[in-house]
Order: C-alpha cells, then sequence, then structure tokens
C-alpha cells in the first residue's frame, strides 16, 4: 500500500485524540508494528507518564515509521504507540519514511539514546513544576505523581513531610558578592511612586532597639506587615546567625520584635502577622494561639481581627496524616489604640449588589438610613467591601527566597490601613516584597534583613523594578 493510499482516511475518521495541527499524518494504526529489535522497554511509571500526556494533551508529537514490505515498522514512539492501540484508538499521526535497514536500526537507537543522555536543570524543573500545580494541572499528565511533586517543592510546613528546602542561597551569595553588603549597612532606594521620598533597608536585627531606630530614623509606620520565621520549619541563611526557633520558646522570642515594632508604630497604626503554624504527633502545634494570647493579655495590643488568606491553587499536594492539605494561612491584626486608619473602599470593587458605606461612623447604611451591617434595605449600585477571606494565589514574586509571599497580600492591608505617602515596616523584610508593594501602592518602605545575602537580593530586586539603591 502506498503513501498516498495509507492517508486516505474515510470521511468522519475519529481523529479526536490527535492533535489538529497532525492530522494531516494520521494513518490507520492497524498498519503498525512495532520493531522487532526495539531494545527499549517501558515499564509502568514510563506508561502512565505517556498515557497521562496523551489524555490530557492529546497526541502532539508523531511517531517516526519505515515502509517495509511487511507494512509500517516503528522506529521511534514504540510507548505512544502501545498506549493509543491500548486506549482503542483507530487513527495514529506517523512520519513515514523509506529507510534502508542499517538507518532504519541506527535511527532507532539514536533516538532512545538521546532521551537516556538528556538532564533536567533542578531549578528549572523546580519553577516549571511549580507553575503546573499554581494552574492546578492533575499530576499524572506531567509525568509525577503527588508525592514525587511535593517533595520536589519541599513547602508543605508538617511534621510529617520533610521541611522546607533552604533558599536557594547560591544566587543569593552571588548577588552578596555583587553588592558588597555587610552587617549594619543602610540602603536607601529612592521611590518613583513617592517622588522625593526613599525606602530605606537595613542589614540588622529587628529585635535590637538601637539597629530598628537606626532603620525608622525617627519617623512612625502606619502599618507594621511582615511574615516572621515559622517555628523549626524553614531554613534560612545560617551563616546571618539565624537559628530556627523551637514552638515552645517562640513567644519569649518575639516578644523583642512586637516591642520594637510598637516604638515605631503611629497611634492609628496597624500590625500584621503573617504566619501558620505547622503540625506534630498528627496534630497542629499551638505556639501561634500563645503568640496571639500574648500580644493582648502579655503585651497589651487589641486584637483587632484574624484574617484567612485563602490559597487559590487550593494548597500543595500531599498526603497528610490525619487531615487535609493546607490552603490558607491566617494574618493577625492588632493595633494599639480602637480608632485606626482604615479605608475599606480602597480594596473594594463596584457593584451594584452593595449597600452604603459612612466613613464617619465605619458602618453600613441602607435606604431608609439605619445603620446595620446588612443590607436589610435593599442592593443599590456602589463599592462592595471585601470580606476577611482573601483570595490570592500563594506562588512567590522572588523566587531567591524560601519563604516569599505574593505582593498582592501585603499590598491589601496596605491599601486599606494607610495613606499615600505612608510608612511601612516589615521586620523581616527577606525579598523585598513588602517593599515591592509599597512602591506599587505609592507608600514608603522600611525594612529589616539579618542576612547580608538576602539584603543583597532585596536590593537586586528593587534594581530589576527600575529603582537605583544606594548606600547611605
Amino acid at each position: 500500500m502506498s503513501v498516498r493510499q495509507l492517508r486516505n482516511l474515510p470521511k468522519g475518521a475519529d481523529l479526536s485524540h490527535i492533535h489538529p495541527d497532525l492530522h494531516v499524518l494520521a494513518v490507520p494504526i492497524g498498519h503498525l508494528v512495532k520493531h522487532p529489535d526495539n531494545p527499549r522497554l517501558h515499564p509502568d511509571a514510563n506508561r502512565k507518564a505517556i498515557a497521562g500526556s496523551l489524555r490530557g494533551y492529546l497526541q502532539r508529537k508523531n511517531v517516526v515509521v519505515n515502509l517495509t514490505g511487511q507494512g509500517l515498522r516503528l522506529e521511534a514512539g514504540h510507548g505512544v504507540f502501545t498506549e493509543m492501540l491500548e486506549a482503542g484508538s483507530e487513527y495514529i499521526a506517523a512520519a513515514i519514511m523509506g529507510d534502508d535497514p542499517v538507518t532504519e536500526l541506527g535511527f532507532m537507537l539514536a533516538d532512545n539514546r538521546s532521551a537516556d543522555l538528556s538532564e533536567d536543570d533542578p531549578e528549572k524543573l523546580r519553577a516549571v513544576i511549580r507553575q503546573i500545580v499554581e494552574l492546578d494541572q492533575d499530576a499524572e499528565i506531567v509525568g509525577w505523581n503527588e508525592e514525587e511533586i511535593r517533595n520536589m517543592l519541599a513547602t508543605a510546613r508538617d511534621d510529617d513531610d520533610p521541611p522546607d528546602d533552604p533558599a536557594p542561597i547560591d544566587k543569593a551569595a552571588e548577588l552578596q558578592k555583587q553588592w558588597q553588603t555587610s552587617r549594619g549597612q543602610i540602603w536607601e532606594i529612592p521611590s518613583k511612586s513617592v517622588p522625593g521620598k526613599c525606602h530605606r533597608v537595613m542589614c540588622g536585627d529587628c529585635r535590637e532597639p538601637g539597629d530598628v531606630a537606626r532603620l525608622l530614623d525617627g519617623q512612625k509606620a502606619n502599618v507594621a506587615f511582615t511574615s516572621p520565621p515559622y517555628a523549626s520549619q524553614r531554613k534560612y541563611d545560617e551563616e546571618s546567625g539565624f537559628m530556627p526557633i523551637k514552638p515552645d520558646d517562640y513567644v519569649g522570642w518575639f516578644d523583642a520584635v512586637q516591642a520594637n515594632v510598637r516604638a515605631h508604630l503611629a497611634p492609628d497604626g496597624s500590625w500584621f502577622v503573617n504566619i501558620k503554624e505547622h503540625c506534630e504527633d498528627g496534630q497542629r502545634h499551638l505556639y501561634v494561639m500563645d503568640l496571639t494570647i500574648a500580644h493582648v493579655r502579655k503585651w497589651g495590643w487589641r486584637f483587632v481581627d484574624e484574617l484567612c488568606w485563602r490559597d487559590t491553587r487550593n494548597g500543595m499536594p500531599g498526603k497528610f496524616v490525619n487531615r487535609f492539605k493546607d490552603a490558607w494561612e491566617r494574618v493577625l491584626h492588632f493595633s494599639q489604640e480602637r480608632e485606626i486608619r482604615f479605608n475599606p473602599q480602597a480594596v473594594g470593587n463596584e457593584s451594584d449588589q452593595c449597600f452604603d458605606y459612612d466613613p464617619a461612623t465605619k458602618r453600613g447604611t441602607d435606604r431608609n438610613g439605619m445603620k446595620t451591617g446588612t443590607p436589610a434595605g435593599g442592593m443599590k449600585a456602589g463599592i462592595a467591601l471585601p470580606s476577611n477571606v482573601l483570595d490570592i494565589a500563594a506562588q512567590s514574586d522572588c523566587v531567591e527566597h524560601s519563604a516569599g509571599f505574593p505582593v498582592a497580600l501585603p499590598s491589601f492591608f496596605i491599601k486599606a490601613y494607610s495613606d499615600p505617602g505612608d510608612i511601612i515596616l516589615d521586620p523581616f523584610m527577606g525579598s523585598w516584597t513588602t517593599g515591592m508593594a509599597a512602591e506599587r501602592e505609592c507608600r514608603i518602605s522600611c525594612g529589616m534583613e539579618l542576612s547580608t545575602k538576602y539584603l543583597a537580593v532585596q536590593l537586586e530586586r528593587s534594581r530589576s523594578a527600575g529603582l537605583e539603591p544606594r548606600l547611605l
């Protein structure tokens, strides 16, 4: 049978399992035979990955066959052929060659061997896998099971899983050499969104009153937002002198942090702590609850609210003892005074299903003028205010830090609890995410960082954003 006859398919042939761009290469699968001398084996894991790819993406890479007197003999694509045949496919996309026996064998071996000799860049692979997870892609379609992906990303904070990987410190170390950062330095980063003002970052200890005083330089912050080190669950730059804190020691360790924040927070300011407790022996640890209680009963803060930051990726895949996967983290909101700066409409959205908000009383007003927390007087057009559940995808905008979070998270609190031009403090600045949020929202950030390496990451990130740091 000629090539033309092989490709002359009946009208209405079902090619739905083949990518449309390969329809012109379709031939009846019954005309194909495996090469009897092919040494390549396809274990169950390999076959499962091929089947998953075909199921998720259709056939989008043709097999290669040789036209012989016995029919179409496979040179490359034995695994794809096997899975499509078992799936009941009647047609397969194939490139048809007219090779002599030596070329046929040679290409078959070369195709097998070239795959054997390839390697993955581990960091790039992790980054791509992370994107796949964030898009809620089925793990089997891309060839890894959920446990393999979880171990590869190593981000789940659970005693039944390995602790987070150390930050990719090699890149940060390179940046440290480039920027020549050292302990005690203060860098200014001129803002573009607030002309004439500068963000400030310092390599120091947020638990030391003198360091925090130098960083703020007499200024008062209206919002302090941070994601502090989680107890015993993450590894940071050990050369900085920081060591993981045991859960039972966490409140005592945090005392100095909150005291320095309080000393430099405006009376109408707000203090936000993004944190999530891990599990031990099949149950949640209580140190975050202890921290919350200590803020109020020991240190005199007002506990304004507990907000839920919900990961719109639906959390990380994995199997956990006695519980389901994490898909949210808490953000604790504290203040010193009852009256705080609060701009809820700055984070609202236009809607015809809302009720009035009176900034003076900070309460809703229905159509009858009654003060209410619900739209009892009927819906009307206006600004719909968000709830205390925030839906934000959890991917970090900076890959040079193990504990990064999205810019959208601090942006929400900056817009809702401060005014343009206000000072935003982050005692654990990390990769300058809070600084990036402040710049985008026309505020000025002041950040502390213990690690000289991660200070360099901050400077590089600000430069990448079009800002030019300068050593004070």
